[in-house]
């Protein structure tokens, strides 16, 4: 049964593993998949002889698309909302 005494206690077993395994595993796998991820990209940009006009055009627009703003926008958005803010959006 779920109890709320118990919600911000971990279990044990859960902080040995995340202790044996800190960042070495997401560092050795973060490298695969980005390798991964880049030659499905390619893979999928690729035109070949059975696409139409409209799929090589969106291609060669992804090829082309700067995707620097969006990141910048979202890791904006990403930031903890103050208490001055809450407020804000709260009253309408």
């Amino acid at each position: 049964m779920l109890s709320w005494d118990e919600f911000d206690k971990e279990e044990e077993g859960e902080v040995a593993t995340k202790g044996a395994n800190a960042g070495h595993a997401t560092e050795a796998n973060m490298d695969r998949l980005d390798g991964a991820g880049a030659a499905a990209a390619i893979e999928a940009r690729a035109v070949t002889a059975s696409d139409s006009a409209a799929i090589v055009r969106a291609k060669a627009a992804l090829d082309k698309l700067d995707v620097a703003e969006g990141l910048a926008e979202l890791e904006g958005s990403a930031a903890r909302v103050a208490v001055d803010e809450k407020r804000m959006i709260n009253c309408r």
